[in-house]
């Protein structure tokens, strides 16, 4: 595919969005174009996590005209209406109308009664994973007719194994050396409390430490937005359990293929997190909230654990490895095929972005 020399491609992460850095930073790599930022500590992470692409750091007061003079299509986690909110100056001023696609951040359980998906109506691309995603936005009735569909695949897991040896030796540095070696590891990573009460994070959390056996290590990933929203509280369970040799908190760890590769088991809720886990087909655990049902989606890949069962739930754990590779290995390899259609994003996308950009312009 011969590009147009006049044409320029960028990832564009605005703000202090760093739970959508794998997304956008992992999709830039395999395309070979760059990263924007905004955030002087985002930088230092993609710079840190992602050597393998060019990241820029253009700061708030010069970013939009910066990138409406620069980039003719910008690949963002913005809905459109937001997007063209916060660059109508700049585009007036330059008289440019560059190409947005929006690009998901996870493929979660969540947004079945939030207005969110509906914003994506006014979008002249989508990227999706696959079918599962189709269906939703389908569902939700938030595609227009002249909305140009991007299949994008798994495409994080296939840039994770391209760059495997290099992920292997950073995630021995960061978290393996600071564990117990030679013990089973549980990766426990909830989503944040918004308003669809998904998270297990608050119920869960200290049942999950105070419980925690020496012959287990929890490594704990926490959701920037848990951070963000109670800090110091937060900081303060970090500071608590920071000398145990078995957990482990990650703070601006934006890594996840990497980390679920290194897992032995996943313990979570609605978070998209364990739709990335189906990829390795291990052990699933999901801690039920008062705002999902257990008998739908992701929750049938694995075991429902009640509130009441969090005194006892490494007994409850060890209990249902016994069983877990007859009842729920098929349905997370289906689930898994549902959730991500078969992509070569190092061959494929790029090519969708130019006939779509085509298409813009003509």
């Amino acid at each position: 595919m011969v590009f147009s020399s006049t044409s320029q491609y960028c990832g564009l992460v605005y703000g202090q969005d760093s739970h959508h850095l794998d997304h956008i930073a992992t999709l830039c790599a395999c395309l070979d174009i760059p990263l924007i930022v905004s955030d002087e500590a985002l930088e230092q992470q993609a710079k840190r996590y992602y050597p393998q692409l060019v990241t820029f750091l253009f700061p708030y007061l010069i970013l939009p005209q910066k990138i409406i003079e620069s980039y003719d299509l910008i690949l963002t986690t913005m809905p459109l209406p937001v997007f063209n909110s916060f660059f109508s100056l700049a585009k007036q001023l330059t008289n440019k109308n560059p190409l947005s696609v929006w690009c998901p951040h996870g493929n979660s359980d969540k947004g079945k009664t939030s207005f969110f998906m509906e914003t994506l109506r006014q979008e002249n691309a989508v990227g999706v994973y696959g079918q599962k995603m189709l269906d939703f936005l389908k569902e939700k009735k938030a595609l227009s007719q002249a909305c140009q569909l991007i299949s994008l695949g798994n495409y994080r897991y296939s840039f994770y194994q391209k760059h495997q040896n290099f992920y292997k030796k950073l995630i021995e540095k960061e978290v393996l050396s600071k564990l117990v070696k030679n013990q089973p590891l549980y990766l426990y990573a909830p989503t944040w409390d918004d308003h669809e009460s998904g998270s297990s994070f608050h119920f869960a959390i200290r049942s999950l430490l105070e419980n925690l056996p020496n012959s287990i290590n929890l490594v704990i990933k926490l959701h920037p937005n848990t951070l963000l929203a109670e800090d110091m509280a937060v900081k303060r369970l970090i500071w608590k359990y920071e000398t145990e040799p078995n957990v482990l908190f990650l703070e601006d760890f934006p890594l996840i293929y990497p980390l679920l590769d290194i897992a032995d088991l996943y313990i979570g809720d609605t978070s998209s997190i364990g739709y990335d886990f189906l990829a390795f087909n291990k052990p699933m655990f999901f801690l039920k909230t008062q705002g999902v049902n257990p008998l739908q989606d992701l929750h049938v890949c694995g075991t429902v654990l009640q509130k009441d069962d969090l005194p006892l739930i490494y007994t409850k754990i060890q209990e249902s490895l016994a069983t877990d590779t007859s009842l729920f290995a098929k349905k997370r390899k289906d689930i898994y095929a549902y959730t991500f259609q078969e992509v070569n994003p190092f061959e494929q996308i790029l090519p969708q972005l130019h006939t779509l950009y085509k298409r813009y312009v003509s």
